[in-house]
C-alpha cells in the first residue's frame, strides 16, 4: 500500500486534473459545478479517505474529532470491499459520517429538551437544511457525490495497482 504522502499527491494530482474538466462541462454555473466536484474531490481524499478503517496519519487529520471514527475503524476490515470499493467505499463513509452527526443532533436536541429549551427546533431545522439543499439542488448534489467517489477511487486504484504488482513479482 502506498504510504499517505503518496496518496496525498494522487488527491492532489487529481484535482488539478479534475478542475479543467468540470469546467468543460456544461452547467448553469460552471465555477460552482467545479468547485463542487473538486471540492468533494478532495475532501473525499484528504479528509474522508480509504484508511480511516486504520489507525494512522488519516485519522489523525480529524484531530480531537478522530473519536467519530473509532465504530468505523472497528467495524470496517482494513482494505474490505467496503473501504476500498469504488463507489460503496466513499458514499459509506459519507452515510456513517451523516449518521453519526444525525446521532449528535438527536443527542444534542434531547439535551436541549431535558434542558426545558426548544431542542425540536433545532432538530427540525437540520433536517430541513439537509432536504432543501438535496431536494432543490440535485445537481449539485450529483457533482458532490461524483467528486467525492472519484476522491475515493485515487486512493483505491494506487493500492489495487500496488497489490496486482506485489502478486505478479
Amino acid at each position: 500500500m502506498p504510504p499517505t504522502r503518496t496518496h496525498d499527491f494522487i488527491t492532489l494530482g487529481g484535482a488539478a486534473v479534475l478542475a479543467p474538466i468540470s469546467l468543460l462541462v456544461p452547467s448553469d454555473n460552471r465555477w460552482l459545478s467545479c468547485t463542487m466536484v473538486t471540492g468533494s474531490h478532495l475532501l473525499s481524499g484528504l479528509l474522508f479517505s480509504n484508511d480511516l478503517d486504520v489507525s494512522g496519519a488519516e485519522l489523525h487529520r480529524w484531530g480531537p474529532l478522530r473519536w467519530l471514527w473509532w465504530p468505523y475503524e472497528r467495524l470496517i476490515p482494513h482494505r474490505n470491499w467496503l473501504s476500498h470499493g469504488l463507489i460503496i467505499g466513499p458514499l459509506l463513509r459519507l452515510a456513517y459520517f451523516a449518521l453519526i452527526v444525525e446521532a449528535l443532533v438527536a443527542l444534542g436536541t434531547l439535551g436541549a429538551q431535558l434542558a426545558g429549551w426548544d431542542g425540536l427546533g433545532w432538530l427540525s431545522w437540520w433536517h430541513r437544511l439537509w432536504s432543501n439543499l438535496v431536494l432543490t439542488y440535485p445537481r449539485r448534489f450529483v457533482e458532490f457525490a461524483i467528486g467525492f467517489v472519484l476522491g475515493g477511487a485515487s486512493h483505491s486504484f494506487p493500492d489495487w495497482l500496488q497489490t496486482g504488482v506485489r502478486r505478479v513479482i
